[in-house]
């Protein structure tokens, strides 16, 4: 399963059927966080929120004491969001990463951040974790 694979070290996986725009979203991120840590830069895989913490490398998403795993659209989205280091992910990076290059609608991609979102508990309008930066896309500045 995914969530095994994570545990006993896997760092990127890709769903098939793959496509072209996924495989080359995913050498682009991984080619990122290559040159991240050679800068010196530590990739970090997991965070703190207000009210828990998210740990790729565990896949465990914990928020008021309670963990749960999280879902293959979260694992894809906090991936990208953490590769970008900080930077604005695109709504159509995004979309590619997660969905392949689908015609998947924007909404869509609101409502997938809207749900992880509310499994992270960030709530906090003033100071999000993960941003949106209207028409463009969202990031996560950890």
């Amino acid at each position: 399963s995914l969530v095994a694979a994570i545990r006993l070290g896997a760092d990127e996986f890709l769903i098939k059927p793959v496509t072209l725009v996924a495989l080359q979203a995913h050498v682009e991120a991984v080619i990122r966080l290559y040159n991240r840590t050679r800068s010196g830069k530590i990739a970090t895989r997991s965070f703190k929120t207000p009210r828990g913490t998210v740990d790729l490398d565990q896949a465990s998403i914990e928020t008021d004491g309670v963990r749960e795993p999280p879902s293959n659209t979260d694992m894809l989205l906090l991936e990208s969001l953490l590769a970008s280091g900080g930077r604005i992910v695109l709504m159509e990076t995004l979309k590619g990463d997660i969905w392949g290059g689908s015609e998947i609608t924007d909404s869509a991609l609101k409502m997938a951040v809207h749900r992880l979102r509310q499994k992270i508990g960030d709530g906090d309008a003033e100071n999000p974790v993960i941003v949106h930066h209207r028409s463009i896309g969202f990031s996560l500045p950890v």
